[in-house]
């Protein structure tokens, strides 16, 4: 059976589940919002730079992210599900892995690999938790990849109004674990996208970042990072996911 080619398949719990390359992959989407930025996200919780055209996280009018996309040891993984909790503001979903082979050599069976992703954004800033666990008896050799994009489209350009002219778009500087994105308005205005792991990550090419990890029977690593909305002259302090995702929390409980 050809995991890849499957729409719909049975897990090992007898439940069905949503393929990830399935034609309903782009049929619905996600919206979290706060404030002056709100992302639109497919239940994967990705944003493909591709399909979806109004897919994105926007700041201020703007489309700063156009491309968000996660990856385990290049597979897309298969959905088990996706909701909004917490009044709506934090995105959870539950993957797991298709049958694919290591980084190792060694063959994974599906439903090995348990991953979440918990992820929500707060005024000027995007924060992801990627939380994978090993539920397999042997020990697993595991490469995450997120990739990441923008094009600074303001929200008409996305809906479909061509430009004369554009601004100049600077991609890919990175540095102490933050990759910026820049790019110069014809208003002469900056704005900027600041990409910040909590870890450095094993490989860096163009727009992919790619992390080892190597999890015994049981064990779970987890990945996180924020992304940072700002203009020229203009501050957006980072701070931890925990810390800032407990600041939802407080205002929901409000």
């Amino acid at each position: 059976m050809d995991l890849n080619k499957e729409r719909v398949f049975k897990g090992k719990d007898d439940k069905y589940y949503v393929a990830a390359n399935s034609s309903y992959a782009d049929d619905q989407t996600i919206v979290l919002n706060h404030q002056d930025t709100f992302g639109i996200f497919d239940r994967w919780g990705d944003v493909q730079p591709f399909g979806k055209k109004l897919q994105g996280i926007y700041h201020d009018g703007t489309r700063y992210i156009n491309q968000l996309e996660f990856r385990l040891n290049d597979f897309r993984p298969v959905l088990l599900s996706s909701m909004l909790k917490e009044d709506n503001e934090i995105m959870t979903i539950d993957l797991t892995n298709v049958k694919m082979q290591g980084r190792d050599g060694v063959m994974i069976e599906a439903d090995t690999i348990h991953i979440n992703r918990s992820k929500f954004v707060k005024n000027g800033k995007c924060y992801e938790a990627i939380t994978l666990k090993n539920y397999g008896q042997e020990r697993v050799s595991l490469e995450v990849e997120v990739a990441v994009g923008g094009d600074f489209k303001d929200i008409f350009e996305v809906r479909g109004i061509t430009r004369d002219k554009v601004g100049d778009l600077h991609q890919g500087v990175f540095d102490k674990n933050v990759w910026r994105v820049t790019y110069d308005g014809l208003d002469g205005v900056s704005r900027i996208s600041d990409f910040m792991f909590s870890k450095e990550p094993d490989i860096y090419k163009g727009n992919k970042f790619k992390f080892h990890l190597d999890l015994d029977s049981g064990e779970d690593a987890v990945i996180d990072y924020s992304i940072l909305f700002k203009t020229s002259g203009g501050a957006n302090d980072r701070i931890s996911f925990d810390d800032a995702k407990e600041e939802v929390k407080e205002k929901v409980e409000q």
